[in-house]
């Protein structure tokens, strides 16, 4: 897919492999909304790659910010490619973590549920509500309206 002209929306843009998505997708010709929480890093990051590249402050367990966030770059050019990234966050428990510890301690309910909000129902919501958009778009010569990514 020619993504030249066209907009993308990365979630964990700010650093590892979003980041690297980012500077991808802008070397490629695509203007690029990083949806993300690390203030710092993303406005770095906006402000190094210029006027192709806007950041959003997104916390994808919120509905109303994604549905910000795919706006924001739907402005900027035609939704073409959305990419959810979830690595590593924090949160109880600090993100991933083992069913049981080596002392045979279970996971926290609170730790469970969290990594559940983040890596299923936020990366359902980023993709889901991204693909509502794209689907308004004109095909391209290959029939396509856009693609999501989900890591």
């Amino acid at each position: 897919m020619d993504i030249n002209g066209a907009s993308a929306i990365v979630t964990g843009g700010a650093g590892g492999f979003g980041e690297a998505t980012v500077r991808r997708l802008v070397a490629k010709g695509a203007k690029v909304v990083i949806a993300d929480l690390h203030d710092e890093r993303a406005n770095a990051l906006a402000k190094e790659l210029g006027s192709s590249v806007q950041y959003v402050r997104t916390d994808i367990t919120d509905e109303q910010n994604v549905i910000e966030a795919v706006n924001a770059a739907q402005e900027m050019a035609p939704l073409r490619v959305a990419v959810a990234v979830h690595g590593g966050m924090g949160g109880p428990g600090g993100g991933a973590s083992r069913m049981v510890d080596r002392h045979g301690v279970p996971i926290a309910l609170d730790a469970f549920r969290f990594s559940v909000e983040i890596y299923l129902i936020g990366h359902f919501t980023v993709i889901s509500r991204a693909a509502a958009v794209m689907s308004q778009n004109e095909p391209d010569a290959d029939g396509q309206r856009g693609v999501c990514i989900g890591t």
